[in-house]
């Protein structure tokens, strides 16, 4: 299939070279005999090694089944590493380092810290505290967006909330979706913003997941959250 593919758009080009260098007045058969000029063709040869260069890259997304037929091949998902080292599930793609940040203290803990990450043009960052009086989900989600607003230029304002059904590891769960926008009200950021509190160590949690695209942002959020547990 790839050297088929191959011949036919180096045929292509050929030919459309042929016809362009062609004069298409007159009958050949009957026009006086001329000196033929020495024509560069290595423009035309660097246009072809282009496209074969291309036709091997497409050709690699391709996979002949045994009865014949032909389809793309399946992509492959990187490996989840469940992140444990302050007590809970935190999922992350294999070969993410997340970076640990204290709250209250110079160094994170399991009573309070901050962890850190960004894969594929979407960034992470999850805050756990471990209050004196017990965070409603929704004090979770305001208290993380102020993070977020101080420490972003950009001016995020609320796109949705929702609370209803939502729920982190059986626990109530709040979220909210914000945007960002330019002067001339063109989107350059997202951002989803969780909140829960396990009921198991009074721990309370807050998940902020921001990136250009709305797609990528809530898809990575709620894969983050289906995903995460109050004990690893």
């Amino acid at each position: 299939m790839n050297t088929i593919l191959k011949r036919a758009l180096v045929v292509a080009v050929v030919s459309s070279a042929a016809i362009g260098c062609s004069s298409g007045d007159g009958d050949s058969t009957s026009s006086p005999a001329v000196a033929v000029a020495e024509v560069d063709t290595s423009g035309l040869e660097a246009v072809i090694q282009e496209l074969n260069d291309k036709v091997d890259q497409l050709a690699q997304n391709f996979v002949v089944n045994d009865d014949g037929s032909s389809g793309f091949v399946q992509g492959t998902a990187p490996a989840i590493i469940t992140e444990s080292k302050f007590g809970f599930a935190f999922p992350l793609p294999e070969g993410i380092e997340p970076t640990y940040v204290g709250i209250n203290n110079p160094e994170a803990d399991s009573d309070s810290g901050s962890l850190l990450a960004s894969a594929g043009g979407v960034s992470v960052l999850l805050l756990w505290v471990k209050p004196d009086s017990p965070l409603t989900p929704g004090n979770s989600v305001t208290s993380s967006f102020e993070v977020l607003q101080a420490n972003t230029d950009a001016d995020f304002s609320l796109l949705g909330a929702g609370q209803d059904a939502f729920t982190v590891d059986e626990q109530e769960a709040a979220y909210a979706t914000f945007a960002a926008t330019d002067d001339n009200l063109q989107t350059i950021g997202v951002a989803v913003i969780g909140g829960w509190t396990c009921e198991s160590d009074g721990r309370a949690y807050a998940l902020t997941v921001s990136g250009a695209e709305q797609e990528s942002v809530s898809a990575s959020f709620f894969e983050l959250v289906n995903a995460f547990g109050c004990e690893a």
